[in-house]
């Protein structure tokens, strides 16, 4: 029988997988930002995000 695993120990795995992926993405494709539009407890039927690339122009300016 497989032994069970807590909610904290499985969020300890995925962290340790997705990080360093997150990482290698940004590092290929640049950052990327995201802005919310709407939200379910702003009344809306869904939530909505608009994303656009962060370049290394517009981070200078920050």
């Amino acid at each position: 029988m497989p032994k069970s695993i807590s909610v904290i120990e499985q969020a300890r795995i995925q962290a340790q997988v997705l990080v360093p992926l997150i990482k290698a993405l940004q590092a290929e494709l640049g950052e990327a930002r995201a802005k919310r539009t709407q939200t379910i407890m702003q009344g809306a039927d869904h939530c909505d995000f608009r994303y656009r690339r962060v370049t290394h122009e517009s981070k200078k300016g920050k």
